[in-house]
């Protein structure tokens, strides 16, 4: 879902829907995009090392 963004006067952030995005006829809100390549959810990115990074990187070197 495509939107905007408003800073209002007591520094929140109010976000309003403007536009629904679909891929291919099918809509992506409450959807999704499926991986091209899955990556195990992990919570080392805690710890300093993001696997799905490390991933990306490695697929974008090859």
């Amino acid at each position: 879902m495509g939107g905007r963004c408003f800073l209002l006067p007591d520094k929140s952030l109010l976000y309003v829907a403007e536009l629904d995005v679909t891929v291919d006829g099918q809509r992506l809100e409450g959807v999704g995009v499926l991986p091209d390549v899955g990556v195990a959810d992990a919570l080392s990115f805690a710890d300093g090392f993001d696997p799905q990074l490390e991933k990306a990187i490695e697929m974008a070197s090859q």
